[in-house]
């Protein structure tokens, strides 16, 4: 696969990822902004059914100078009322001895909540918003039940989703059409480096390229000349060796015959003559003599030759209070949102802490507390001072933790309730997380919970010296 291949498919499954991801999170805010106002409609006429149930009851009591009015006559009232209503798919209540398994969850979470609590379901080709809330008449506890035909909200938002992920699949075509031209157009230069490139590899040592185009490109081009002349240059230098051994080789065969010539000329004198004199046999052998050392010196000469040819912390005084008012501030639009208030209060101190980090152990702390508590309550972060330490408490009134609970409660992934946790963000880190700074600061990290009371976490940590100052 070519290279302009690989950065089309890459450049599409990036923009695929970018755009999908980017209709998603717009589709996600609409679908839940259309079903907060579904539900807050249907919650909305359900209040309005309940309390116009209430007002009957009481206004015929009253009329008839009751203090308390008859069963039958309460039914016959309320079933008047169902009957009246007409922006509900239907609408019924029911003792609560006489609820389903479903209901009884669906009026328990009411209960819960002292208020409405609200259901979507499917129901077969229609999907339904069910509001259920209690109504207390007449020393009788009811469950009332509304329900809303939601399958046109349902229908719309699909259609929304196809059409959205429809267009940002057509979006993610263009644009990588469009970078496959850019592609072929910016790696043009690259193709002729490496038409060049093989065409050295192909023997044409003195191609050269023209140094044009962006910066990488002239650097590139420039490396590809330097690296063609050295391979020119080198490729000169073997040939002239070449040519050179061969011609040593020509010259070392020529010297050498010339003594073995000279040699089997002697030898052979020696061997044909019948008769020698003493001056022949020694002007033979000295012949042989002489030749065999020129063919020893000669062999030691080219003997010769062919030898020759291997995360600190950023401790900073920080004073409390002040990270305090910091903590407040940031959390307090976020807190309002739920009507909850986070209250700060007690005497300064200055710490030696890495400030970014020694900020995220705090932000979780108030983070959880937020998601442990109900809206309307408030969150405490209060710090003192006690022998020389600072003790820094984050306390809520929310939900609070059982015995096992608070046992595994810094270990990481550790979730009591895995479905609600994930629903509201979380991982099991969080005070894994704050358990962890906590060390890196040598401080101690302490948690008091009780089951529908609320938490209190401790950071108890050394005073910086006075003389530091603050941050």
């Amino acid at each position: 696969m070519k290279l302009r291949q690989r950065i089309f498919l890459v450049s599409l499954a990036v923009v695929l990822i970018a755009t999908g991801s980017t209709a998603a999170v717009v589709l996600s805010g609409y679908y839940s902004s259309t079903v907060t106002r579904e539900e807050q409609n249907a919650v909305r006429l359900h209040c309005y059914l309940a309390s116009a149930m209430e007002g009957s009851v009481l206004w015929q009591r009253i009329s008839d100078g009751l203090p308390r009015l008859p069963a039958d006559r309460v039914e016959s009232i309320l079933q008047s009322q169902l009957l009246e209503q007409n922006g509900f798919l239907r609408a019924f209540y029911r003792t609560e001895k006489d609820l389903s398994e479903e209901e009884k969850l669906l009026f328990g979470r009411a209960k819960e909540q002292d208020g409405c609590a609200t259901l979507f379901r499917d129901a077969g080709e229609r999907n339904e918003l069910t509001v259920c809330s209690e109504l207390y008449l007449e020393g009788e506890r009811f469950a009332l039940f509304s329900v809303t035909d939601v399958t046109e909200t349902y229908r719309q938002y699909r259609a929304q989703a196809n059409r959205g992920l429809l267009l940002a699949l057509l979006f993610a075509l263009g644009i990588a059409l469009l970078m496959l031209v850019l592609v072929r157009l910016l790696l043009r230069p690259l193709s002729e480096i490496g038409e060049a490139i093989g065409g050295i590899a192909g023997g044409d040592y003195a191609k050269r390229l023209k140094e044009t185009g962006s910066p990488e490109f002239k650097e590139l081009s420039a490396g590809v000349n330097r690296m063609a002349a050295a391979i020119e240059e080198q490729t000169t230098r073997l040939q002239n060796t070449a040519e050179s051994r061969k011609r040593f080789a020509d010259s070392m065969a020529h010297e050498m015959k010339t003594p073995l010539t000279s040699i089997l000329c002697m030898a052979d004198l020696l061997r044909i003559k019948r008769e020698v004199s003493e001056d022949e046999r020694r002007e033979y052998a000295g012949v042989i003599v002489d030749e065999a050392k020129r063919m020893k010196e000669l062999s030691s000469k080219l003997l010769t030759l062919a030898s020759a040819d291997g995360a600190a912390l950023d401790l900073r005084p920080v004073s409390v209070a002040a990270l305090a008012e910091e903590l407040s501030a940031t959390f307090a639009p976020l807190l309002e949102r739920r009507g909850l208030k986070l209250l700060t209060a007690g005497e300064d101190g200055v710490i030696l802490a890495d400030e970014s980090l020694f900020k995220t152990l705090l932000l979780n702390l108030i983070d959880n507390a937020a998601k442990a508590s109900s809206d309307g309550q408030k969150i405490a972060l209060y710090h003192t001072r006690q022998d020389g330490r600072m003790l820094i408490a984050v306390a809520d009134e929310g939900r609070g933790m059982d015995a096992e609970t608070l046992r595994h409660a810094t270990e990481p992934f550790y979730m009591a309730d895995k479905s609600r946790s994930r629903s509201e963000g979380g991982a099991g880190l969080g005070l894994f997380l704050c358990a962890e700074v906590a060390k890196l600061h040598r401080a101690e990290l302490s948690i008091e919970s009780e089951v529908g009371k609320g938490t209190t976490v401790t950071l108890t940590i050394p005073l910086a010296q006075e003389k530091e100052g603050t941050r």
